[in-house]
């Protein structure tokens, strides 16, 4: 896990002192402060984790893709077998203009996917955008074991209207997680991204440089609700935890009978040598 980010630890790694009260209001704001963006990393990760963690059935993943060179040309204009890996890029206007229309198009073709496939209940536990080396992003879709073959095959045949590319469920090609693979291996899979040894800064940079949406990742209510852990309730615990120490007053968009609530229930962490994790 990326250690906690309390003005000790950052020191520790050299980074500058940062305190929880600042806290941009903007998304993008905060990705803009060090520190910010670092916990914003955290938080992220254990969004997933514990959320992921309270599903007790099977899971599988479905990675669906921005078009290929037929509609997203590349810049590159050395004769080669062109790659992001190699440091081919999309050409640039092109790569824009998906990734500045990729997150309502989805929404777009999930609606339709989602009349198709008429069920009631949670078919999209979490998803997480990701930065492809070649300028654009690409989506990977936690759900049901039991549905991915049917919202793979939708994705299919719907996607190329919407501009979306391949669509890979682990059938067609190298299986990212294991056939029998739970919601906490899901979250290792998925988290690990942006967790210990992941990309950060990759995924901070990507999201500034609206590569892939600000809202990068999502873990469906059905799972919050029981794990109780949110990117809003990680942000309050640190906010009362600083409230309890006088260094801020109490946030004014928050109702008071939650805040007390919070600030009783966080009273607790007093004697800790920084802000509670969750």
């Amino acid at each position: 896990m990326i250690p906690y980010n309390t003005p000790s630890a950052q020191r520790r790694r050299g980074k500058v002192d940062h305190w929880p009260t600042c806290e941009p209001r903007r998304r993008i704001g905060r990705l803009h402060c060090d520190g910010c963006a670092q916990q914003w990393a955290v938080d992220r990760w254990m969004v997933i984790i514990r959320g992921l963690a309270t599903y007790r059935g099977k899971v599988g993943l479905i990675v669906v893709t921005a078009q290929g060179s037929d509609r997203l040309p590349w810049a590159c204009t050395i004769e080669h077998h062109h790659d992001g890996r190699y440091g081919c890029r999309v050409e640039q206007g092109a790569a824009d203009r998906n990734n500045e229309s990729q997150d309502w198009r989805w929404a777009m073709l999930w609606k339709r996917v989602s009349n198709r496939l008429k069920l009631d209940g949670t078919v999209i536990l979490a998803k997480a955008w990701e930065p492809q080396a070649r300028g654009v992003g690409h989506l990977n879709l936690i759900v049901p074991l039991e549905l991915v073959a049917r919202v793979a095959g939708l994705l299919r045949e719907m996607g190329p209207d919407y501009g979306f590319g391949f669509v890979d469920d682990g059938s067609r090609g190298r299986r990212r997680l294991r056939h029998d693979a739970t919601g906490s291996d899901a979250a290792a899979y998925v988290a690990s991204y942006i967790g210990d040894g992941g990309k950060v800064a990759e995924v901070l940079d990507a999201i500034r440089e609206h590569v892939i949406p600000s809202r990068s990742f999502y873990v469906a209510n059905q799972l919050t609700g029981v794990s109780g852990c949110t990117m809003r309730s990680l942000r309050l615990r640190r906010r009362a935890w600083a409230y309890l120490r006088g260094v801020c007053e109490r946030p004014k968009w928050v109702e008071l009978d939650e805040w007390v609530e919070l600030v009783v229930e966080v009273a607790g962490s007093l004697g800790s040598r920084g802000p509670p994790h969750a």
